[in-house]
């Protein structure tokens, strides 16, 4: 078994009558890149300041590698933190701000000097140590900041929506090379965002926070194919919810009725029980096949490009409830069009109301 670098054990931590987390538990394991997702106020940034030592919990304790640390402050703990907005030295040439931490920690000058320039090979700016930081752009500024982080060999590393200030682009290029590089150093990393794309694109395990608790945690195909919640149904992506009512239940099959037809499901429940299925847009098709159940007719209300596919909004015959699809980029529908949508039942997701 993995051992673990960081345990929350039963976090909590109120600021006055405000609850930001309630009860924390979660375990890192060693070598991870978890990534902390959730709205804004959920509880995301309070939990990677507490591990950093910035708050001290109300309650609870926090473990890396098995010691406590709650009470110690962040520059004995063995974490370094990259913030959204760089905090550069810009007095400081790039090799000067990564050397930094090395001389606070009494790192002798003679070693310090090959342990920069690795530092920046690493993030692939060897040749940019004399330069200083305001001459470099956005991208290279955010490396040498995770240069800076990673040279003192920290046990962990928190990242603070560290890509947040970024345009699109840059921000895909460097989530490819925030997962290379953490692959490469084997350090374990805790990344906060509330960008559900790029918690998949970079995490081994996301843990979706929301009001204070967690809502999910997982690795990110289970989180967005199969989601534990409604809130995580909804918050990771988009998603059709269809309300319904359990019939029989048998050896991990559930019969579902809905004003949809009847389905059935993987999951456990208990008969006429009231429950929800989820279903992402891309799992709706226009074309019947093998396995796929036919919802009736629908007539087309509105339909967006957006380059890999068309995102078409529509209502099923006698109904009110307004469903997406994402159908294929050679599919074109207009606004007021009828189509017959078909789906997999293997592709709904029962979630308790």
């Amino acid at each position: 078994m993995t051992a673990a670098a960081v345990e929350f054990d039963r976090i909590s931590m109120r600021f006055g009558a405000k609850t930001a987390l309630d009860e924390v538990s979660l375990s890192v394991p060693e070598g991870a890149f978890v990534v902390l997702l959730g709205p804004s106020g959920g509880g995301k940034t309070t939990l990677l300041n507490i591990l950093g030592g910035f708050l001290e919990p109300t309650a609870g304790r926090i473990l890396i590698k098995g010691e406590d640390v709650t009470q110690m402050p962040p520059a004995k703990r063995p974490t370094t933190t990259v913030f959204q907005d760089y905090a550069l030295f810009p007095h400081m040439t790039v090799g000067g701000n990564v050397a930094f931490g090395l001389k606070m920690r009494g790192i002798a000058k003679a070693e310090r000097g090959p342990r920069v320039a690795a530092a920046l090979e690493m993030v692939g700016l060897g040749d940019t140590a004399a330069r200083r930081t305001h001459e470099l752009s956005g991208g290279q500024r955010q490396r040498i900041a995770l240069a800076r982080s990673l040279v003192v060999e920290p046990s962990v590393l928190l990242l603070d929506e560290p890509l947040g200030a970024l345009d699109l682009k840059l921000r895909r290029q460097m989530q490819d090379e925030l997962k290379a590089i953490q692959r490469r150093v084997g350090t374990t990393f805790v990344h906060v965002t509330h960008d559900q794309d790029e918690a998949m694109a970079i995490a081994d395990r996301i843990v979706v926070l929301n009001q204070g608790r967690i809502e999910d945690m997982g690795p990110p195909e289970r989180i967005y194919l199969r989601p534990a919640s409604r809130f995580t149904a909804t918050f990771m992506g988009e998603s059709n919810l269809i309300d319904g009512r359990v019939r029989a239940a048998d050896h991990g099959k559930v019969a579902v009725e809905t004003a949809l037809g009847i389905f059935s499901v993987s999951g456990e429940a208990t008969p006429d029980t009231a429950v929800v299925l989820s279903l992402r847009p891309e799992h709706l098709h226009s074309e019947t096949a093998p396995g796929r159940q036919a919802l009736g007719p629908a007539e087309v209300t509105e339909t967006g490009f957006f380059g890999t596919h068309h995102l078409c909004g529509f209502r099923l015959a006698g109904q009110d409830t307004p469903m997406k699809a994402r159908l294929p980029q050679k599919e074109i529908y207009r606004s007021g069009q009828a189509l017959t949508f078909h789906l997999d039942p293997d592709d709904l997701v029962l979630l308790k109301r």
